[in-house]
């Protein structure tokens, strides 16, 4: 029976479509979204326009210096060049730490960054202010927390506002892309299944794991792991090849996805269908034995 399995997953080399790895949506890209630019447009405002006017109210509370050395354009110079240079080193800070735990490891390392970061930028700008100033180190370090100081309790505000909602979005998208993928080894688990059982037909998912044809994770959605088999299943026979099926044979659970489901056909397609166009689905006649099957879970 070994013999007949490896013989059957042989055969599958050229027609099964690789699963994804997890670091295939785990890029710096999957987290930008369009509704975080007015975020950006908000830092680079408050920079920009608001930098120049806190630096020149601090000045005038914190130093001595007379009014034609902190004019608005000179402010404005400073808080350009120390902000702005304290901006890049704190991204560049974080985006080692970042590269550093997902390279080398461990991975706790991304999460120093998130506190080594900041602070490089406050040390960059107060280095820059220093050398606008020519003041006492104490007036220095007052100067750069009134206003780089302002600008990161701005950026945490709102890296908290852009990258806690984006990771939410990240780890939906992953938990599809997994669901999709356990959908694609089942499909071939049942054809390995119909060759090792010529003429049968798995009378449920759980006979894949009796024959050693998938492991128990696979049979457990990401959407919903608490349950030991996350998909429903329709006993039918695989399609021919190069022939486009609509007979599901497979899919997730309700509410696994919210109010989407990953559909398996016959034919070894996979599709997120929302639950309008899966119903739509299960009204056609070839798809009449899972329709009673959907209809007992409810």
């Amino acid at each position: 029976m070994g013999q007949a399995v490896r013989c059957a997953y042989r055969g599958l080399r050229g027609r099964r479509e690789r699963a994804p790895t997890v670091w295939t949506l785990a890029g710096w890209r999957d987290y930008l979204y369009l509704w975080q630019l007015p975020m950006v447009l908000a830092y680079l405002a408050v920079w920009l326009i608001g930098g120049p006017f806190l630096t020149r109210r601090a000045l005038r509370r914190l130093t001595d210096l007379p009014s034609r050395r902190i004019s608005l354009s000179r402010c404005a110079a400073m808080s350009l060049v120390a902000n702005g240079t304290g901006t890049a080193t704190m991204a560049v800070t974080m985006g080692f730490f970042l590269a550093l735990g997902r390279k080398v490891g461990p991975e706790w390392l991304a999460f120093i960054g998130l506190g080594v970061g900041p602070a490089a930028m406050l040390g960059v700008a107060a280095v820059i202010y220093s050398l606008f100033l020519n003041r006492p180190t104490g007036v220095v370090l007052r100067v750069t927390a009134t206003t780089t100081g302002a600008l990161v309790c701005l950026l945490v505000a709102l890296g908290a506002g852009a990258f806690i909602p984006a990771t939410a979005l990240r780890q939906a998208a992953l938990k599809e892309t997994r669901c999709r993928a356990n959908l694609l080894r089942i499909h071939g688990a049942l054809y390995a299944y119909a060759r090792v059982h010529p003429g049968e037909l798995a009378d449920g998912l759980a006979d894949l794991l009796e024959d050693r044809l998938l492991d128990a994770k696979h049979l457990r959605c990401p959407g919903r792991e608490d349950r030991e088999i996350g998909y429903l299943y329709a006993r039918i026979a695989t399609a021919r090849r190069n022939t486009l099926s609509q007979q599901i044979r497979a899919c997730d659970r309700r509410g696994n996805h919210g109010n989407r489901r990953h559909v398996l056909f016959a034919d070894g397609r996979v599709e997120i269908l929302s639950e309008e166009e899966f119903a739509a689905k299960l009204r056609q006649p070839e798809n009449a034995e899972l329709a009673k099957t959907v209809a007992a879970e409810r």
